[in-house]
């Protein structure tokens, strides 16, 4: 069981994870570097899943033990074709189908972000149940932030 390993950080994830962080940077400042105001578009509506599940991917990837480089391609083409399709949908002022499209990506993304989390090895069951472990505690830490969050707000 992992108990023990999966609240500790080893140095050799260091490099992977500034590498994730500064993917999830980058992708959070294309507005301002593509020279248009991001409240006024409904930028981060569109692209949340694919700002936070692609640097959590990318992290994984590099961190991974066995990198298969055809799967990180494969990574790369469903986040680029994630977000070649949410772009090229009409603006979704009065479209009730395009506002689906923005809340659904994101789990369609949470979900492939599991196959990536599993190593893409659907059969290997104690990989699977680490996933569903680290949702779950991923579920309760937020729910505690955001409670501590009420409290102290007033």
């Amino acid at each position: 069981m992992e108990t023990e390993k999966s609240w500790k950080a080893e140095r050799n994830e260091l490099l992977p994870m500034l590498a994730g962080c500064l993917l999830a940077a980058l992708l959070v400042k294309i507005p301002l570097l593509a020279g248009f105001d991001p409240d006024e578009e409904t930028f981060y509506a569109k692209h949340i899943g694919i700002i936070v599940f692609a640097g959590l991917s990318l992290y994984l990837f590099l961190a991974g033990k066995d990198k298969n480089w055809l799967q990180g391609v494969v990574v790369l083409l469903v986040f680029a074709l994630s977000a070649l399709y949410i772009n090229l949908l009409p603006p979704s002022k009065g479209s009730d189908t395009v506002v689906l499209a923005y809340i659904h990506l994101p789990l369609m993304l949470w979900c492939f972000y599991g196959l990536v989390f599993i190593g893409f090895d659907r059969k290997d069951t104690a990989r699977r149940i680490g996933y569903i472990r680290y949702n779950g505690d991923l579920a309760i830490l937020t729910a505690l932030i955001l409670i501590a969050g009420a409290i102290f707000s007033g």
